[in-house]
C-alpha cells in the first residue's frame, strides 16, 4: 500500500462517487425535499388532504409530505415546544385565528412576504386576517360566515343590523344564538 498512495486514493475517491450515482438528481427548475405538515383534520376530513398532498408530490415526485395530526387543543403548545427545540412543522393546517395570533407574538412564525405569493385570487378579509403590520404570517384556506336565522312565523322583520339585534333582545323577545 505504501508504493501506490495515490492509486488507493483514487479508488476510494471513485468507489464514493460511483455509489453516489444511485442518488436521483433534482433538476435545478424542480422543487425537492420533505415537508412535515401538521393538521387539525380528524379523520375522516383528512382523506381530502391526503389526496391534495398525493396530486402535489404525483407533480413534484423530489417532494415528500409527512403529514400529522395534531388535536387542535394541542397545537399551540406542541408547536411552540417544538420551535423552542429547533424543531417542528414546516406548515400547520387548520390552526385557529386565536392560535396562529398566539404564535406569532411569540415570534414563532415567519413572514411570508418575502415570497412574494399572489394573494389575489383569495378574499382579501381572510388574508388580512392573517397580516399584522406589513408581514403576512399565514393564507386562508376557508372563511366562514356566521349566518342568522329567524322563523317568520314569529318575526315580522328581521333585525339587519347587531344594534338592531340587541334592541329586540332588550324587549324580551328570544333569541337563540348556537356556541357550538
Amino acid at each position: 500500500m505504501k508504493k501506490y498512495p495515490i492509486f488507493y486514493l483514487l479508488l476510494v475517491i471513485c468507489i464514493l462517487l460511483s455509489s453516489c450515482s444511485f442518488l436521483q438528481a433534482v433538476p435545478e427548475d424542480e422543487v425537492a425535499g420533505t415537508l412535515l405538515v401538521w393538521h387539525t383534520w380528524p379523520k375522516p376530513n383528512d382523506a381530502l388532504l391526503t389526496e391534495l398532498f398525493e396530486s402535489y408530490t404525483a407533480v413534484n415526485p423530489h417532494v415528500t409530505i409527512v403529514s400529522e395530526y395534531v388535536p387542535a387543543q394541542e397545537l399551540e403548545k406542541r408547536f411552540s415546544e417544538q420551535v423552542i427545540a429547533g424543531l417542528g412543522p414546516d406548515i400547520i393546517i387548520g390552526a385557529e385565528l386565536n392560535v396562529i395570533r398566539n404564535l406569532i407574538a411569540k415570534g414563532h412564525l415567519t413572514d411570508l412576504m418575502p415570497y412574494n405569493i399572489d394573494t389575489e385570487a383569495l378574499l382579501p378579509q381572510a388574508v388580512d386576517a392573517l397580516r399584522i403590520d406589513d408581514a403576512l404570517y399565514g393564507l386562508p384556506i376557508a372563511a366562514y360566515t356566521d349566518v342568522l336565522y329567524y322563523n317568520k312565523a314569529f318575526v315580522d322583520a328581521a333585525p339587519e343590523t347587531l344594534l338592531e339585534l340587541l334592541e329586540e333582545a332588550k324587549k324580551k323577545k328570544k333569541i337563540a344564538i348556537p356556541t357550538d
